[in-house]
């Protein structure tokens, strides 16, 4: 899909509240889930950081495929949906184990000048 010349607030807010989630459902309770933002000139690239029990790499490369869960009660379209978010805003979507246990979900879209500041 090509990228977007202006940003669609709405979709990238669901695509990372899809991130977010997933991130406290495999959280153990007492642990925390981080967020971390990068901006680089038209380039945003959130992390979602969690403590769960982290990813196979095998599994990482199907996540973003449609229907592709491991919760019982998923379907396995959350991931889905941040992928196609950021491919249409130019951007990529990736899930990888984190150094010390858990996951790493990162989201990278392209921004248009002068989004970077808006709220």
């Amino acid at each position: 899909a090509a990228a977007r010349s202006v940003m669609d607030r709405e979709a990238v807010r669901r695509a990372l509240l899809n991130l977010l989630r997933n991130a406290i459902q495999v959280a153990p309770a007492e642990s925390s889930v981080e967020i971390t933002v990068e901006t680089d000139g038209s380039l945003a690239r959130v992390r979602v950081l969690d403590r769960g029990p982290g990813v196979e790499p095998e599994f990482a490369e199907r996540a973003f495929d449609p229907f592709v869960t491991t919760r019982s009660d998923g379907i396995g379209l959350g991931l889905a949906l941040v992928r196609r978010v950021a491919g249409e805003h130019g951007g990529w979507a990736k899930l990888e184990s984190r150094d010390g246990g858990g996951a790493v979900a990162t989201l990278e879209i392209r921004v248009a000048a002068g989004e970077e500041e808006s709220t």
